[in-house]
């Protein structure tokens, strides 16, 4: 950096600069700052406004700026005041003129008054600064050099803005200049982002003006549905001597509906219509509607339908009243629209009524059914119309919710302002409303609306009973299904949604609207099912028709002949059954024996003959409860194959390995009695006489492997006789996990992911479970106050004051774990630790810490607070201390056991207690910090089996792979470029000079 005391601003200076390649950021070219103790130097003019700043908090300076070249002048004046709970933003940039009030569009609904108008500038050293202090329900309108627009708070911008290392704590001045977001850490972020305009505005909005404002989007939107939710249309297609395309043209029903043949039927998405969803396939000269029209002739029709104000369950019963009894219908759907086919798609149930007793009463148990619409009704629709989807193709469904909704609304709303934006050049009445739906965002800001609030948009969250409904194990439904889903990969827009929308650590594929992952989920197809998956910097969620790769596979996919294979990937929803035994084992020619003891969560767990961990049919409906500590009849039942499978056949090929499943919920001490069992069998074995045993323990396992060392020093004495290593550790929590602190505080991917799959537990319900699993209390981190009751009585009055959030650990579970580690402690001397290898592994952020941290408006909150130097669930110290031979993997926590390139290293340490074929040394970034405030994770979607395993494992999230594209062909030739017969492109570092061959 740039704040060490070397005269970087001399020409020596710059030399040594150069030659140690500390050449970015671009440099503040004016070289008037000489302080000899705080020389902000070498650096970018906002980079010295920043540490300005710093100086002005922390060291009780006032930085001003005077005329000119942007000299600064230190004094002893204190910081500027600011009451209470405001936030002061210091802006790169001057204040222009605006309106003292602004027209609203929606009447009475809103008074939209500026605060203040701040244009950005970049120009270095000759730009300014204003100081803007406002209230944090402030609503400020962020416009990019590009045009895009953003309606937040000042409050959720001060979180955006706000560095990782302070996030979460108070602090008075957040900073802002256009590049703030030019370098986001947003995955594939290709371009820059430069932002132009901060606007802040007062609002005076009506009551619930938020519902009020959406109804008038849809008057101008859907102009032909009144009073109804819905209205059947048919399309027509465009005249032919049209050289430009049009958008669909829509005319009544004019004739009863066929029922001998296939009905085409479009269902638009969320805060569109009909035009504004599939107006690309009218467009010429491609125009992908005509061989549909040269197909279905006439038989073309679309839903018109308010998806804001309406729930979907509502848009299916008025369109299933429109339909005749026994329709055959081929689905063409976008975004929400796949929610009403859905539940259409339930008229197909296989042996069964479309909603059965399960479904109807589970959906009737939550509040405000009725705003959610009438599913006893719809099921008595479906039954008695027997109506039958044959064919169904869904693009961009949030079947499984969509977590970017429920994370942060105005923001999201925000990015469909810009999507709509775009398409409105092409449907015209969208253009004409945007502003309705611009007021409609700045309401829910300034209301912090939630987005239950619109029941057409509450269906889409990852908790809605819609949601759980949908996504019921064990339905199939008759017809077939596919699935165009996509992922934007790039592109400034794409890179600065994604940088808004979710915090770096945990951002997902989506396409701006709906999770991919969200995409694929449902009802099991009688015919089968299968997808298209496109990721790149062209992909949006309102581009799936219009770009041509997925464009032109509806009509082929919608005409071909019964049978004909199409353009995609087949996919089924259900996993491979787990199946204990995925290892060889020779009972004839004994090996060396290998027990694979899996991490937490990492064993199978059965009610008497029912799996219930993890089954997602047996844990929606109160499984959960079946595992309670008291609970008798709880026993393991096999390893986690998706995580132990890969590695247990690996050893296989040099090895005799023997699982072990354990019970995970007990006390560590009570498997390793049943571990040493199985020790002493195979030890005394005569068929394996003087064959070794080895202990491949991952995460919690270790601590049983280790329980039994304390138990048994003799039983480990004789292990150690065979071989060099008897155990091999993998991501061990050797003195515990600040991980488990979250867990027990509810900030766990594993407690959310329970909670949304069972509506009878509330997060706080399944934490009252468990928080009585001894296996759980004693991977505690080794700290006295987390073993003290009075502790976690000062968390729960600051985190959860109302006693709805998580519950308080019980005083003697405490005191038993704690007993447990120093047990572990006290056995864990020099000489075992010689005897054990172990593996750790890198994650981003690993929770080191928990702090109680004050926030600017005077409250308290737990900050977690994390460390780049550590796996996910284990911070190195803590897996390595004290320190046996230790080696690195590149793999988060839970995907430790199942990382294929850490195999052959793993069986040299089981073979001779060490190995060259891993490094002994971590890689971390250079530019990380050493400690940060973790963000809180947001919502998942709706889980699937390995969802819920994967989480209490703690494995990464797993990218799925697109659809493969065209290829390229790429040779290597020695030679020289002035033979190139084509054009050579080079790259090349953004601020690099130009240097050597490239100049």
């Amino acid at each position: 950096g740039g704040y060490a005391c070397r005269e970087y601003w001399s020409d020596a200076g710059w030399a040594w600069r150069v030659q140690e390649q500390r050449t970015q950021p671009r440099y503040w070219e004016d070289r008037t700052w000489h302080s000899p103790l705080y020389p902000v130097v070498g650096v970018s003019w906002f980079a010295a406004q920043a540490y300005a700043a710093w100086l002005t908090t922390s060291q009780r300076l006032k930085i001003m700026r005077s005329s000119g070249k942007g000299t600064f002048m230190a004094t002893s004046a204190p910081a500027p005041h600011t009451s209470q709970g405001e936030i002061t933003f210091i802006l790169q940039g001057s204040t222009v003129q605006d309106a003292p009030v602004l027209t609203s569009v929606t009447g009475a609904l809103a008074r939209i008054e500026p605060i203040t108008t701040v244009s950005l500038s970049g120009a270095r050293g000759a730009a300014g600064t204003e100081t803007v202090v406002v209230a944090p329900h402030t609503v400020v309108e962020i416009r990019t050099e590009k045009g895009h627009k953003v309606w937040t708070t000042a409050a959720r911008l001060h979180e955006l803005v706000a560095p990782r290392a302070s996030r979460g704590i108070a602090s008075e001045h957040t900073l802002i200049g256009p590049d703030t977001f030019a370098h986001g850490t947003a995955r594939g972020i290709v371009g820059k982002i430069v932002l132009h305009t901060l606007r802040f505005l007062r609002l005076d909005v009506a009551r619930e003006a938020a519902r009020r404002i959406a109804t008038q989007w849809e008057q101008h939107t859907l102009q032909s549905v009144a009073d109804s939710s819905a209205v059947l249309y048919r399309c027509l297609p465009s005249p032919r001597d049209d050289t430009t395309g049009n958008a669909p043209i829509l005319t009544p029903l004019d004739a009863p509906l066929p029922t001998n043949q296939p009905l085409l039927l479009f269902l638009h998405g969320t805060a569109s219509s009909t035009q504004g969803s599939f107006f690309e396939l009218w467009q010429k000269p491609s125009e992908p509607i005509r061989p549909l029209f040269e197909t279905y002739k006439q038989h073309i029709y679309a839903l018109e339908h308010k998806t804001l104000t309406a729930s979907p369950i509502h848009n299916a019963i008025a369109l299933a009243q429109a339909l005749p009894a026994g329709a055959r219908l081929h689905l063409v759907s976008h975004s929400r629209g796949g929610l009403i086919g859905e539940l259409l798609c339930r008229g197909s149930r296989v042996d069964a009524d479309p909603f059965d007793l399960t479904d109807l009463t589970v959906f009737a148990r939550h509040e405000g059914a009725a705003a959610r619409g009438d599913l006893t009704h719809l099921n008595q629709l479906l039954k008695d119309k027997r109506i039958r989807v044959e064919r169904f193709v869904r693009a961009a469904c949030p079947v499984r919710g969509t977590t970017l909704a429920s994370q942060r609304f105005d923001i999201y709303l925000s990015i469909l302002f810009n999507l709509l934006s775009d398409v409105s050049a092409y449907v015209p009445i969208l253009g004409q409303a945007l502003d309705i739906f611009s007021e409609l965002v700045m309401a829910i800001a300034q209301e912090r609306t939630d987005p239950t609030v619109l029941p057409g948009l509450e269906a889409m969250l990852p908790d809605a009973p819609l949601v759980r409904l949908l996504n019921r194990p064990g339905v199939q439904l008759g017809g077939e299904m596919r699935v165009i889903a996509g992922d934007i990969g790039g592109g400034t827009v794409g890179s600065l949604f994604k940088t808004l929308l979710t915090d770096p650590l945990y951002q997902e594929d989506h396409d701006l609207v709906v999770n991919t992952e969200a995409m694929f989920g449902g009802a099991t197809r009688q015919h089968g099912q299968a997808f298209y998956f496109e990721r790149g910097p062209t992909v949006s969620h309102f581009q799936y028709f219009h770009n041509p790769s997925t464009a032109s596979r509806l009509p082929r996919t919608l005409t071909r002949a019964a049978g004909q294979p199409d353009d995609f990937t087949p996919y089924t929803q259900e996993h491979a059954a787990e199946d204990t035994q995925f290892y060889a084992r020779s009972e004839e020619a004994p090996r060396h024996a290998v027990i694979v003891l899996p991490g937490f969560s990492g064993s199978h767990l059965a009610s008497g003959t029912h799996r219930v961990w993890a089954e997602p049919g047996m844990l929606m409906f109160s499984g959960l409860a079946s595992l309670d500590i008291d609970a008798t009849g709880v026993t393991p039942d096999g390893l986690v194959a998706s995580s132990y499978q890969n590695l247990c056949q690996y050893v296989s090929r040099s090895f005799d390995v023997f699982p072990f499943p354990y019970d995970w919920r007990q006390s560590v001490c009570s498997s390793a009695a049943l571990l040493a069992d199985l020790v002493h069998q195979l030890l005394d074995d005569p068929r394996r006489h003087g064959l070794p045993v080895s202990l491949l323990a991952h995460g919690m396992g270790g601590l049983v492997a280790r329980a039994l060392l304390a138990d048994s020093k003799v039983l480990w004495d004789r292990m150690s006789e065979r071989v060099k290593a008897p155990l091999v550790m993998l991501g061990v929590p050797q003195t515990g996990s600040h991980a488990t602190v979250a867990l027990l505080l509810g900030r766990d991917r594993l407690i959310k992911h329970l909670a949304l799959l069972d509506p009878s537990h509330t997060p706080r319900a399944v934490l009252a479970i468990l928080s009585r699993f001894p296996g759980l209390l004693e991977r505690l981190p080794a700290e006295e106050r987390l073993f003290q009751e009075a502790t976690w009585q000062h968390w729960h009055e600051i985190d959860d004051p109302s006693g709805q959030a998580w519950v308080i650990p019980a005083p003697q579970h405490l005191e038993q774990a704690q007993a447990t580690q120093l047990k572990l402690a006290a056995a864990w001397t020099e000489d075992q630790m010689a005897r054990v290898c172990a593996i750790a592994g890198r994650a981003e952020a690993t929770p080191v810490d928990i702090q109680v941290a004050q926030q600017p408006d005077g409250s308290s909150r737990l900050l977690l607070l994390a460390t780049p130097h550590g796996d996910g669930r284990v911070p190195w110290h803590t897996a390595v201390t004290p320190q046996p031979p230790t080696w690195y993997v590149e793999a988060a926590h839970g995907d430790l056991a199942d990382c294929p390139a850490a195999f052959p290293g793993i069986v040299d340490l089981l073979r001779h207690g060490t190995t060259a074929l891993l490094p002994q040394g971590p890689v971390v970034a250079r530019e990380a910090l050493d400690r940060f405030a973790m963000p809180a994770e947001p919502m998942p979607l709706f889980p699937t089996e390995h969802d819920v395993l994967h989480a209490g494992l703690g494995r990464s999230k797993q990218r799925r792979q697109a659809s493969q594209g065209p290829r390229a062909t790429v040779s290597i030739v020695h030679g020289s470029l002035a033979f190139a017969t084509y054009p050579v492109m080079v790259g090349h570092y953004q601020g690099d000079t130009f240097v050597s061959a490239e100049a």
